[in-house]
């Protein structure tokens, strides 16, 4: 088994990360989901099962802040105290090198989030589920295998919804809500997010969860922009159509088939079957004006999985796994 492949049972298992994954660059599916590979921080000189990886700063913002966020909708404004004590618990003391996401700016993000939407959310809507994971079949896609073969695999799919609510004026009308923050901000950012395959996936699951028609389902994205000056809260609901949610689900299948060709056509590579998947260089390889972390393995002619001293100097074998992410 290979980080939600599953040969043996014809299973494939996805989440919105690894299907993001393998549409921004197939090679970089291949180095972080097929080989399992992370980036090893350079102070850190061998990992073993007890290593604790510090976890990048955004990440480690987005988590807090999302716990902070359940005591919030749940207790209401007069929780807003145990949620900011509860960001900083999980928060702790990680870094920001750059200074934007300081524990104090967290608390200040909180606290204009609350002012801004607390007390109005608690007039709407009431919290039916806070973290509800999920698991949605997809159905079977056929599959060409490298003996010229064709096999049905199912697709699963994955992920974890950030707060479910239904609407007091309609009970029946039940609402995903999901928290994002950014420091990133143009004036296309709301706009792109609406188009995101994640979204669709999470009223599929939100179907799964609790089989609610489409027509009773909504998505409200909630994004918290960070800014040196003024923080910004906005949102914007998405009422799905049953005609989006059939295209949706039409290009995972396609992506998943894309995944499976791929790792079927691995064996027919002999010694490099990272060449089974194609890199989008240069376009991908400096994403957010950041060097991707797999540069050194694509930039080297012959097999780099021959270069032991690279990858252990720089990676760590840490599988992803959709089921518990």
């Amino acid at each position: 088994m290979k980080s939600g492949i599953y040969p043996a049972d014809r299973r494939i298992i996805v989440d919105n990360y690894t299907l993001d994954l393998w549409r921004t660059c197939p090679r970089k599916f291949f180095w972080r989901i097929a080989k399992e590979l992370s980036f090893k921080p350079s102070h850190i000189l061998e990992v073993t099962p007890t290593t604790k990886i510090p976890m990048a700063c955004e990440l480690a913002f987005g988590i807090a802040i999302h716990k902070a966020m359940d005591t919030l909708h749940t207790g209401g404004i007069d929780a807003l105290g145990q949620a900011c004590d509860d960001f900083l618990e999980v928060y702790g003391d990680t870094e920001d090198p750059k200074k934007k996401r300081t524990p104090g700016r967290g608390v200040k993000l909180l606290k204009g989030y609350a002012k801004q939407w607390t007390e109005s959310d608690f007039e709407k809507w009431s919290i039916v589920q806070c973290e509800a994971r999920f698991a949605a079949s997809l159905g079977t896609i056929p599959v060409a295998t490298s003996e010229g073969t064709t096999e049905d695999w199912d697709i699963v799919y994955h992920g974890a919804l950030d707060k479910i609510r239904s609407k007091k004026s309609d009970p029946e009308h039940l609402n995903v809500i999901d928290h994002k923050t950014t420091s990133w901000l143009t004036e296309h950012t709301m706009t792109a997010f609406t188009m995101s395959n994640q979204f669709y996936g999470y009223l599929n699951g939100l179907r799964a969860l609790l089989g609610t028609p489409m027509k009773n389902t909504s998505f409200t994205i909630d994004l918290m922009v960070l800014n040196p000056k003024t923080d910004r809260f906005d949102r914007k609901t998405i009422n799905p159509t049953e005609e989006a949610m059939a295209e949706w689900q039409s290009g995972i299948r396609a992506t998943c088939q894309h995944i499976l060709t791929a790792h079927h056509s691995e064996e027919a590579q002999g010694d490099s079957p990272h060449l089974a998947y194609p890199r989008y260089a240069p376009t991908r390889c400096t994403d957010y004006g950041r060097l991707c972390s797999y540069w050194d393995l694509c930039e080297t002619v012959a097999d780099p999985m021959m270069h032991g001293m690279t990858l252990e100097a720089q990676f760590y074998v840490d599988p992803w796994d959709p089921e518990t992410r």
